[in-house]
């Protein structure tokens, strides 16, 4: 759990002995001050986590929550920062970061930075997804001057999707018509990548050309966020604040599907202007979790039948869900606005 003085750690291990089990992490620590935008498991036990001013790289020990061991990255460490939306390790273990100033990837040895000058069309990174076979996409919107054109109903540029194969930066054409912001990405296990644009909506990617879902029954109207489930059916946080469940085979929807969002009210999501489903994270036991925006606290788990929302308490952090990951022993991670905060996969989240 944490706030902008920190964070807290929750050991549901501890609890069962009786011991504390939240422990207060700070700056003193080394981790980087500032709202927490995005988190990612890497190998070897690790949590990427970035934050408003920074990275840190979270090493916890071998099969317990232990010390803490925290590296810290800032632009005096060689990170070209600019405003983080998210971060994504790779298959061989790179992480790549997505700023509004382009991409940034660490080796882990070193920082290499990629902008308009080495062949992206639009720097406003929004989203990643890292491509087994080498490389990443890259999801970026259009300029800032795009918010104020759709507010008043002009047209607007097109967001840009990029492949970067390791070499070379690959811009798709407005083809489809993505959406000025770009945001949700993810490979389907048939290779197709699912894009989410506003307001472009829903898109699949084959290789050869865009299919669109706009409009079809129980598809939501684009995607802020895409998870993979085990099953390989993926789960979409639409823009609207609506989930999505879908079968990237058939190309239909699953259940809940148009009952998702009726299914989040009754279990407490309130939706109106800036409160919408942000975070959507799949774990490996197929347990749904979606972040809501906009309010306190807004945790909620789908097991299949109906959806629970998490207890909070009076140390649960404010300032929006961003990002929720499974992370060692079998956590829950959330990234809030107000810092980090974790979890057991199952029961309450606080004692």
């Amino acid at each position: 759990m944490g706030g902008n003085s920190g964070v807290t750690r929750y050991d549901p291990r501890q609890a069962d002995d009786g011991r504390a089990a939240f422990r207060h992490l700070t700056v003193k620590d080394g981790l980087a001050p500032g709202a927490v935008t995005s988190i990612e498991p890497g190998p070897g036990g690790v949590l990427w986590i970035g934050t408003t001013t920074g990275i840190t790289r979270y090493t916890l020990s071998a099969g317990s929550l232990g010390q803490p061991n925290m590296l810290t990255f800032t632009n005096a460490s060689g990170l070209n920062w600019g405003g983080l939306a998210g971060l994504r390790v790779a298959p061989d273990g790179a992480v790549w970061f997505a700023t509004d100033g382009g991409v940034s990837r660490y080796d882990p040895r070193s920082f290499a930075h990629f902008t308009q000058a080495d062949g992206l069309r639009e720097v406003e990174v929004e989203e990643l997804c890292p491509n087994p076979n080498g490389g990443i996409w890259i999801a970026a919107s259009s300029s800032t001057e795009a918010v104020s054109k759709w507010a008043q109903g002009r047209p607007i540029e097109t967001g840009m999707l990029t492949r970067f194969d390791g070499t070379n930066f690959v811009n798709f054409p407005e083809q489809g018509h993505l959406g000025a912001w770009l945001g949700g990405l993810q490979l389907s296990r048939d290779g197709a990548l699912w894009v989410g644009g506003h307001p472009g909506g829903l898109w699949r990617f084959d290789g050869n050309g865009f299919e669109s879902f706009v409009g079809r029954p129980g598809f939501p109207q684009g995607a802020q966020r895409i998870s993979l489930a085990p099953d390989g059916s993926l789960w979409v946080a639409g823009w609207d604040g609506d989930l999505g469940h879908i079968d990237p085979v058939t190309r239909k929807s699953l259940e809940p599907g148009v009952n998702s969002r009726a299914g989040l009210e009754a279990a407490g999501a309130e939706f109106a202007a800036w409160k919408g489903i942000r975070a959507i994270h799949c774990d490996a036991h197929g347990t749904v979790w979606a972040g809501q925006v906009g309010v306190r606290f807004g945790v909620f788990r789908y097991k299949g039948r109906s959806f629970q929302k998490v207890p909070a308490s009076e140390d649960t952090t404010g300032g929006g869900v961003w990002d929720i990951e499974t992370g060692p022993g079998n956590t829950i991670w959330f990234a809030t606005g107000a810092g980090l905060l974790t979890c057991p996969r199952e029961g309450p989240l606080m004692l």
